[in-house]
């Protein structure tokens, strides 16, 4: 019996012409049965690619002349190749590599972790060959978008408040006598959570927002930087050092596509140093009485004397919703798509549609190398898995799901 060292080491790699015109005239298989594994781990999906790549060329599979020439496909890559009178399909999906086999490969390699291990093993004949497949990829750093990410989170936390809110009344009604005050405890609590919650969340809304919009002027400074000041990497630490006004002022002066400079005496400029002048309270925990100030109670001694008329919903929550509110929370969320809105116009509208996408992905790409960002994946990801018991042809049809 050949070993699984022998059996790699006889893999072939038919021309894509062969395989065309070999699926267009096969039959159903008949004979024993072949296998399917799938690869997650053991070996780096890279160097499993420098590797079929260093030794047989370009992906050969019939997957590939299906996929689109972008990287939002259900097979990224697909080598076919032959062993005997046995076929291997080797394709990459998302969250894995499936390997598909007839019986004279399988009934040596059965199994993932062998056939990771013989092809490991192979590495030492082609290292050179490897290693220029390896030069020849584009690098890429995957990160989070700060912007994008807290800006999803922002309105997830202002769609859960109102959400909270539309479970009660807009007004918690005081009891009036004996018998309603049996029923208001009851409801009091229930709502009272659900009050509580819904502040909590307008709070985080409104310390949150200017965070948000200043990771958009640093997203921007980042992305658009000049040619020449991408040179030095200390340029643009330099520039997210300066304060947030001659950042927002001289962005056409540091970053492409900017026709004119963004008018810092613009209302939505204004309402924005407005908003960052709020966060370095809450940032820094200043206490502001007089101006967070929700009520003012005169004292004769120790006996407290209101100066208005409040109900118990007042007393608990008043402090809270005063500056806190869901009207305040949606406030600084327009304010934050006003200012995003004047940067924007203020650029060049032929590149308005690549620079919403890129601002708007929250997870993007960056080649060091060239300083080029770009979208690399789909934010929608989608899984399958084959049915084996149908033939070749129909295996990939079904059993999918996507996010």
């Amino acid at each position: 019996m050949a070993s699984p060292n022998t059996v790699i080491a006889q893999l072939n790699a038919p021309t894509q012409k062969k395989l065309i015109e070999s699926f267009a005239s096969r039959k159903s298989a008949v004979g024993k049965p072949g296998k399917m594994f799938s690869i997650t781990g053991g070996i780096r999906p890279v160097d499993l690619y420098c590797y079929l790549h260093a030794r047989f060329g370009p992906p050969n599979g019939i997957q590939n002349l299906l996929k689109r020439d972008d990287s939002d496909n259900m097979v990224h890559w697909n080598y076919t190749l032959t062993y005997a009178d046995a076929t291997i399909d080797i394709m990459a999906l998302n969250y894995r590599i499936d390997v598909m086999a007839g019986h004279a490969f399988c009934s040596v390699i059965a199994s993932a972790d062998e056939f990771v291990e013989a092809i490991k093993r192979d590495f030492s004949n082609f290292g050179p060959a490897i290693s220029k497949v390896r030069q020849g990829l584009e690098r890429w750093h995957h990160f989070l978008n700060p912007y994008a990410r807290l800006s999803a989170a922002i309105n997830q936390m202002f769609a859960r408040a109102n959400e909270l809110l539309s479970t009660v009344p807009s007004k918690l009604p005081h009891p009036r006598n004996k018998f309603e005050i049996e029923r208001f405890e009851t409801n009091f609590r229930k709502w009272a959570d659900a009050y509580s919650e819904a502040i909590g969340l307008c709070q985080s809304v409104r310390m949150l927002a200017p965070v948000v919009a200043e990771s958009l002027v640093n997203l921007i400074l980042f992305t658009m930087l000049k040619p020449d000041l991408k040179k030095s990497p200390a340029n643009y630490d330099t520039l997210v050092r300066q304060h947030i006004d001659d950042r927002v002022k001289n962005l056409h002066l540091n970053c492409s596509y900017f026709i004119r400079p963004v008018d810092w005496s613009s209302p939505a400029c204004k309402d924005f140093n407005s908003l960052m002048n709020r966060r370095n309270d809450y940032l820094h925990g200043n206490i502001l009485p007089t101006q967070t100030s929700h009520e003012i109670i005169y004292f004769n001694g120790k006996t407290p004397i209101f100066s208005d008329w409040r109900d118990f919903y007042d007393r608990c929550f008043g402090s809270y919703t005063h500056g806190f509110s869901i009207k305040d929370a949606e406030r600084d969320l327009i304010v934050v798509e006003a200012f995003r809105a004047d940067i924007l116009d203020c650029m060049d509208p032929k590149v308005h549609p690549e620079i919403k996408v890129l601002l708007d992905t929250v997870e993007i790409g960056f080649n060091e190398k060239t300083g080029r960002m770009g979208k690399l994946l789909s934010e929608w990801t989608f899984d399958f898995f084959a049915d084996i018991s149908k033939s070749d042809s129909d295996a990939y049809d079904d059993c999918g799901a996507g996010i």
